[in-house]
């Protein structure tokens, strides 16, 4: 099996069918309707989102714990019942650093080491309103980064190593969102994100970078 070795310096399961046939039939019929007036005037929204996370399990990889996940993105509300969602969303966790990882010169390794899911994603959302409170279900694709990176020390400095791959990945929400003001919604989303990344020096296979993860969400309509 191969090792890694820190720089001298510093250097640089599946969603189930019928989520997703309710979704589509959903959004076709639901595009149809027009949107009311009110609707028609401000169709667009952005949104904020803190949580925590829960990363899929590797047995290549130990002790793993998830520690948080923000989201960063916006839409436009195509009919009552449909909307395009983008967004930009961060997962980390934290792992056993791998045996596969050897300390450098004269220095020692840390025991614990971090894995980081960063992406852009466009979702095809469903929402049933019911006045004040929503609804919500989505599919979507994105382009994620996923970075492993552990630090330690050689001669009293601190280094790192770090390994970074971009990968195509899926996910799935649902949530609920209850109107608040005349602009703003507080709501809670779930997400589940299924990614893939290969760092063959760091652990052998595939990893699952993704996972699932629940967001607090603050979003805005002007």
């Amino acid at each position: 099996m191969s090792t890694s070795h820190f720089p001298e310096f510093l250097g640089r399961r599946h969603v189930r069918r019928a989520l997703a046939t309710a979704l589509f039939l959903g959004a076709a019929g639901a595009m149809a309707q027009p949107l009311p007036e009110a609707a028609q005037a401000s169709p667009y929204y952005f949104s904020l989102g803190i949580g925590g996370f829960r990363p899929d399990t590797n047995g290549q990889l130990g002790n793993q714990q998830g520690n948080y996940s923000l989201q960063l993105g916006g839409g436009r509300r195509i009919t009552p019942n449909f909307a395009w969602e983008m967004d930009l969303t961060t997962y980390q966790q934290d792992l056993d650093t791998p045996s596969t990882i050897t300390a450098p010169v004269f220095g020692t390794k840390d025991p614990r080491s971090t894995l980081s899911t960063t992406g852009i994603a466009g979702t095809a959302m469903f929402i049933q309103p019911f006045e004040a409170l929503e609804i919500h279900a989505g599919l979507g694709l994105g382009l994620y980064a996923v970075r492993f990176r552990t630090t330690g020390q050689q001669f009293g400095l601190p280094v790192q190593l770090t390994r970074d791959q971009n990968s195509l990945g899926w996910h799935a929400t649902a949530g609920i969102s209850l109107k608040v003001a005349n602009q703003l919604r507080v709501g809670l989303d779930y997400r589940q994100l299924k990614v893939r990344a290969s760092f063959d020096d760091v652990a052998p296979g595939h990893i699952e970078a993704g996972g699932g993860a629940w967001f607090l969400l603050l979003r805005y309509e002007p």
